[in-house]
Formats: C-alpha cells, structure tokens, sequence
C-alpha cells in the first residue's frame, strides 16, 4: 500500500466521522451505536457500488431517512439536520480544495491528491468548531416540539436549504457530465456563495433561538399571571366560606345553648355531631394551604397552589410544610419557579403510579441557606439516580427526560447551591440547597 493509498483510506474514514461529527453536535444528542453503524454500512456500499463523485451526493438522502426511521425524528428536524451537514461538509471540503489548488503548483496538487483531500476534511472539522464556540448556539431548543420552532425556525431556513441542496446536486451531476475531475468554475462560485450562506444561516439561527427564549419568557410570565389571577379567585372563595362558616356556627352555637338550657340531651347530641362533621369537611378541603401564605412571591405562590389542587384531585395526598417566612432567595425569580416547578412535577407523576400516592414539600431557611424538600412516593423498585439526571433519559418513554436534566442545569448555574437525592424500595426525595 503506498502513501498515497493510506491516506485514501484516511481520508475516506476521516470524512464518514466529519459527517456524523457535525450531524450530532447541531442534534446535540449523542448519535446512537445503530445509526452509525447503518450509515458507515450505506457509506462503504455506495461508495463500492459507485464513485466517490456520486455517492457524496446521496449523502443528504441517507442521513434524512436515517433521521427519521432510526432517530424517530419529525420532518423538519431531519430535513434539517441532513441538509446543514452536507451543505456545510460539502462547501468547506470544497473551499480548502479550492485554496489548495489556487496556491499549489498543478503537479504537486495531483501528485499529493489524497493528502490535501484528508487535510481539508481536518481544516473543516477546525472551522466548524470555531464557528460554534464564536456565535454560541443553542441547538438544543431545537428538540422542542413548538410552533414557534415550526414556523419561525425550520419553515425558512429548510427552505434555503431546499434549493441550495437542490443546486449543489444538479451542478455536481453536471460535472460529472462533462468529466470535471478537479473543481471546476460552477462550484468556484458556489463555494465561495455558499460560505456566506452557511454562516448567515447560522446568525439568523442563533437570533431565532434568542427570540424563542424570550417568548418562552413571556409565555411563563403570562402563565405566571394566570395562576396568580386563579389564586387569588380561590383566595376570595376561601374567605367567603369562612364568612358563611361563621355565619352558620354562630347560629349552630345559639341553637346548641338554647338545647343546653332546655335540657334536651338528644338535640345537644345531634347539633354537636352535625358541627364536627361540617368542620371535617370544611377543614380538609383546605388542609395546608394556608402555609403557601409565608411565601413572599405571588408567581410561585400561585403556581404551588395550581399544583396542590390539581395533584389532590388526581388522588395525590399532598402534604405541604413551610413554617416560616421564604425571603430573599439567591437564586433568579423564573429559574427558582421552574426548579420547584419540575420537581413537584416529577413528584405528583411518581406519587400516581404508587399505591399510595404521597407527595410533601416543604421549605425552610436554615444556616444562612434555603432548602427545598420534595418527597414522594412510587412504585416499588430502585430509579438509576445516576442516570435521571441525563438529558433524554426517562422512566416515562420516548422524547422526555427534559425536567430533571434542566433542573441539574440551574442547580449548576449557582455556586452557593447543591442538590441531593435519597431513595427507598418505595419513596424518592429531593433536597435542594440554596445558600445565600
């Protein structure tokens, strides 16, 4: 085997990982050991069956369908996904071609044609690692199954990736056609088009997702609003009640004294057993609730609230702690609400599947730090606590695994604050650490 044929090899190995390099880090999920093998077996037989000119093309077809029967995605994601990984691959192996042929004698560029070959898929893996460290993006939000991702995001940019894919094709296969073995003067002209492309198409993607952040802002903040609005409906029915719960006690009571004076054991007896009765339904209707009053913010005091009501009528006993005033919380207003929020969550979801389904929360300040206690029960057996804290992992199925994942994310945004996690055959906690 000489040089030339080694670094073939190289090359040809080295771009199959560039692909799938590329493919995972704008999925940002690890690609599984199925897609990969089944694509470096379609890459090896395409490029058996046909030329290295011809099989580059199909590239873009076997990553889409690949996307969608292994990856299970949507059509928009895989669309996606498969055209910005050829079109970037494709455009930056062939600028550093480019290069390389414009700033080397003929000779050398076709005596070392391998070489430059496995050097520029090295240059394209460089500049692609650049371009993400430089604008930042957030592919991640990608994975959100949201209007705004559909319409705002992927409608546009898999349109200009629609014909630029489309245009790449029909000039490759017309090179081909005339027997272009080397760059010729079309592609010139798309290389260097195309890298403005894939860059602007990268800023415009970047400042989507910015505004898709903000919006998914404003859609908690208006959330926020709604359930305070609730809780304060629900405060005012709760204090109509206990007006009406005054009114009648008082002419209960008038009633039972008159008994008393008269002697008549039996109205005594029913008139007192008619009382403990109202005042165990009433009392338990509200049970704990009146803790939520020690918390200073109305958002998160709402959205307890909203949570409470809705757990209990899903057969959830919910016992809720908080003695003490929680103030002035070293943590950001909406990452405190979602931490509490997807916590409680998981609680109530783990609780239904139990035979007894037990959720309590309590808060309390201590030692110059908050804490946040959630526990509750589940279902017989041991959870990998190593795992649930793992982006896509989920005990629930497919496309969840998001909640404890940003939890950890918040929980490691703050240097003062620290999380645990203790389980039994039959009870899960979460303790949070907040310290000021």
């Amino acid at each position: 085997m000489t040089i030339q044929d080694l670094f073939g090899f190289l090359s040809l190995i080295t771009e199959y990982c560039l692909y799938l390099y590329v493919f995972s880090k704008i999925r940002s999920k690890r690609l599984s050991i199925k897609f990969i093998l089944i694509y470096v077996v379609l890459e090896v037989i395409s490029t058996l069956l046909l030329s290295g000119a011809v099989s580059v093309i199909l590239i873009p077809i076997k990553l889409y369908f690949l996307s969608l029967k292994v990856l299970k995605e949507n059509k928009n994601r895989a669309f996606f996904y498969s055209s910005y990984t050829f079109s970037f691959c494709f455009t930056f192996i062939n600028f550093f071609d480019l290069l390389f042929q414009d700033f080397t004698p003929g000779k050398f560029w076709n005596r070392n044609f391998t070489i430059i070959w496995f050097i520029t898929i090295l240059l394209t893996f460089l500049v692609h690692e650049i371009l993400f460290k430089f604008i930042k993006i957030d592919f991640s939000a990608l994975l959100d199954n949201d209007h705004f991702i559909a319409e705002k995001i992927f409608k546009p940019i898999n349109r200009t990736f629609k014909i630029a894919v489309l245009v790449i094709i029909l000039v490759h296969i017309l090179e081909i056609a005339v027997g272009r073995d080397t760059i010729s003067q079309y592609t010139q002209s798309l290389v260097f088009s195309y890298t403005f492309l894939i860059i602007s198409v990268l800023i415009f993607l970047n400042n989507r997702i910015v505004a898709y952040k903000e919006e998914l802002m404003r859609r908690e903040k208006a959330e926020q609003f709604r359930r305070l609005t609730l809780y304060t409906r629900e405060v005012e029915e709760m204090y109509q009640t206990v007006r009406g719960f005054k009114h009648d006690y008082k002419n209960m009571l008038i009633s039972l004294e008159d008994s008393i004076r008269g002697g008549d054991i039996n109205d005594i007896r029913y008139l007192f057993h008619e009382i403990l009765m109202r005042a165990n339904v009433t009392l338990s209707e509200g049970e704990n609730i009146d803790d939520l009053s020690f918390l200073e913010n109305p958002a998160l005091k709402s959205l307890l609230y909203h949570k409470i009501v809705a757990a209990r009528q899903d057969g959830v006993d919910v016992t809720i702690e908080i003695k003490q005033p929680i103030e002035g919380v070293n943590m950001d207003l909406l990452d405190f609400v979602r931490l509490i929020s997807v916590l409680v969550d998981n609680g109530v979801e783990a609780a239904k599947d139990s035979l007894t389904p037990k959720l309590t929360i309590a808060m309390l300040y201590e030692q110059k730090q908050h804490i946040i206690y959630v526990k509750n029960s589940k279902s017989a057996g041991l959870v990998p606590i190593n795992r649930i804290f793992q982006k896509g992992y989920s005990t629930k199925g497919a496309n969840r695994g998001t909640g404890l994942f940003s939890v950890k994310e918040i929980v490691d945004k703050y240097q003062k604050t620290s999380m645990e996690t203790e389980q039994t055959e039959d009870s899960f906690t979460q303790v949070v650490f907040i310290g000021g």
